[in-house]
């Protein structure tokens, strides 16, 4: 099941057969224009690819069934083109996709092959992103993440490869909380050599991290030929051993107190704040079916009195 969590930039991902509550947070790339990158309607293809559309990002996303990477397309429309809905065609080569803000329908050729490919692993000697078992990081501690790289040399024409960026985000929708990383390379050039191999050491900072599972991405960026960027994030389960701090601890008790005196209120509270969200999502409704009627209604008075 796939849920874009249109509030926190990322989707969720959890296996229907197992607790719904345990699932993987896929973290999108930090928006250039807005705080988050609001992901929006999911759809997927026959071969079980998923696709969503970030339409605070400007980008269009893919999640491969294959290999549990996600691809981000960045959209040439700028600086928002606010892509909302999308859908993919029959013969699955297209995917169409609203651009509200411009006035236009663009779509992504999901026949072209994506000339990166990027393996991210626990061990060097892994040959598949299969190892979904969670990183565990003590306080102080750092923890090695392999990265190999593979440019396509039959298709590298269609991107710059030659600074390849390396990075780590997600993890919260405003970036990494409590984790720091370090790395010899985090840009590499794939021109010259199409195979490269790179090391991201994972730390937990002690003042910083907050005990609990975490999902964070590992991302390779480029550029394509016209400019725009292409990212290539995968998920990596974190697990944080760290002391629980005072100050959250003296929180956690201060909520479980307030929650027990102020039921009635906490309850008033979420209906009001559901109802807000209510009121807003059907102003935006109710604004965006006045704009197609006020242009239907032009375009009928256009046509009257050209006849």
């Amino acid at each position: 099941m796939f849920v874009s969590d249109h509030g926190s930039s990322r989707v969720l991902v959890s296996n229907l057969s197992s607790d719904l509550r345990n699932y993987t947070s896929y973290w999108t790339s930090p928006s250039q224009a807005l705080p988050m990158s609001l992901p929006s309607q999911v759809v997927s293809d026959k071969a079980g690819n998923i696709f969503f559309a970030e339409h605070g990002g400007n980008k269009i996303a893919k999640i491969s069934s294959d290999n549990g990477i996600m691809t981000e397309f960045e959209i040439p429309t700028g600086p928002l083109a606010t892509s909302l809905f999308l859908t993919v065609s029959q013969d699955k080569k297209k995917l169409r996709f609203t651009e509200w803000a411009s006035n236009k329908i663009g779509y992504l050729d999901n026949t072209l092959q994506v000339p990166l490919n990027m393996l991210v692993t626990k061990n060097e000697s892994a040959s598949t992103n299969t190892d979904i078992t969670p990183i565990t990081l003590k306080a102080g501690e750092s923890f090695p993440v392999n990265i190999a790289l593979t440019l396509d040399k039959n298709i590298s024409s269609l991107v710059l490869a030659n600074d390849t960026e390396l990075s780590v985000v997600g993890m919260t929708d405003s970036g990494l909380q409590g984790i720091g990383y370090t790395s010899q390379a985090l840009s590499v050039n794939l021109m010259d050599v199409p195979k490269r191999n790179a090391t991201i050491h994972l730390k937990a900072e002690t003042e910083k991290a907050i005990a609990g599972n975490h999902t964070l991405m590992i991302r390779a960026s480029l550029l394509e030929n016209d400019g725009l960027v292409l990212s290539l994030l995968y998920p990596q389960l974190v697990k944080l051993d760290v002391p629980t701090k005072p100050s959250e601890m003296n929180k956690i008790q201060n909520f479980q107190q307030f929650s027990s005196k102020n039921i009635e209120s906490s309850n008033s509270s979420a209906m009001f704040r559901d109802f807000l969200r209510i009121g807003a999502i059907a102003a935006v409704i109710i604004l965006v079916g006045y704009l197609i009627y006020h242009k239907i209604m032009r375009s009928s008075i256009f046509k009257k009195a050209k006849s």
